[in-house]
């Protein structure tokens, strides 16, 4: 199969915002009451404009494995090596990491929260997605049965209807608090997962057009979530199956459908992607730590903070993830 580079720029910049909402999510939650200035609004439109990451990776995931026949024991021995073994290793390296830090906090040794974020699927707070898609590699197989069972316009009315059932379906949690068990969660995203695979050579917009949905619609998720921080303390339209969040994914995912890159670094980059997604959250927790116990003093522009802080994390972690990806045996783990 022919490598197509415009979807791997996709994964690295689906990796790059994954980074930026991370960081820039940071700012909007310290934000006090009635603080919505400035630097409120720029972090609040870095992490609008970011919320496309999560989604992103469902769609390009769709993509490639819907379209694939294979024996079911060759697709779950590939999906032991790439998504099992990697997750067994970053839930026991952030773990670790916790509990360490518990322990430093408070001087007490805390099994049972380390276990307890292990059984809800979150050892550290950016694992879950790990966790999601395993969920949704083990059901895949039987997607691929269903997919070949309908006709095409089944499948989009079959895409459609799973969108909205995620709608719901996190909403529902959204609102009540519901803790989901973890193999649960790809139902939401499966609505993604299908047109991942469906969209991929649609040609219905121009690349102009979706642009500017793109734009438009992130714009309404920063006005949006403005809103329902301000009256209900709620960062609902920050979700991956908020509308506006969902109409900008898709949006996005179709520019680079459509579009036909040639960049060698992005093929590059392409393959340290998970290793990245895995390492930065570990990385950004040191750092800022550090910002705390040293804060920076050449500026006290939010802009230039993000951008100092997200060159170091999408560094360090590349650099990382590039030196495992050379070793035989640690390649295997990120």
């Amino acid at each position: 199969m022919t490598r197509n580079i415009s979807i791997d720029a996709l994964r690295v910049i689906a990796t790059i915002l994954v980074i930026l909402l991370h960081i820039s999510g940071g700012y909007v939650v310290s934000i006090g009451d009635e603080e919505y200035n400035f630097n409120f609004w720029t972090a609040n439109l870095i992490d609008s404009f970011s919320r496309i990451c999560v989604p992103l990776f469902v769609l390009i995931s769709g993509r490639y494995l819907l379209d694939k026949k294979e024996p079911i024991q060759d697709f779950y021995k590939k999906r032991v090596q790439r998504i099992l073994l990697p997750l067994i290793f970053a839930t026991v390296i952030y773990s670790f990491y916790q509990f360490i830090g518990i322990y430093y906090v408070t001087g007490k040794f805390n099994f049972n929260t380390i276990a307890n974020n292990i059984i809800l699927g979150k050892p550290y707070y950016h694992l879950w997605y790990l966790y999601m898609l395993l969920g949704l590699y083990l059901i895949t197989p039987i997607l691929r049965e269903i997919k070949e069972k309908l006709t095409l316009k089944q499948c989009y009315t079959l895409s459609i209807g799973l969108i909205i059932f995620g709608m719901i379906l996190d909403t529902y949690d959204s609102v009540l608090g519901n803790k989901t068990f973890f193999m649960l969660w790809s139902l939401k995203y499966l609505g993604y997962f299908f047109l991942g695979y469906l969209l991929k050579d649609l040609r219905y917009f121009s690349v102009l057009s979706l642009s500017l949905i793109y734009i438009i619609s992130s714009i309404a998720t920063a006005i949006a979530t403005y809103f329902t921080l301000s009256y209900f303390n709620s960062l609902y339209f920050y979700n991956y199956l908020s509308p506006f969040v969902i109409i900008s994914s898709l949006a996005f995912y179709q520019i680079f459908s459509q579009i036909n890159l040639k960049n060698v670094l992005f093929e590059k980059l392409a393959p340290l992607t998970l290793g990245i997604y895995i390492i930065h959250a570990g990385v950004l927790s040191v750092l800022v730590k550090i910002f705390e116990k040293y804060p920076l003093q050449i500026s006290t522009n939010i802009i230039i903070e993000i951008i100092i802080k997200f060159s170091i994390v999408f560094s360090i972690s590349m650099i990382i993830s590039y030196l495992f990806s050379k070793n035989r045996i640690l390649r295997k783990l990120i």
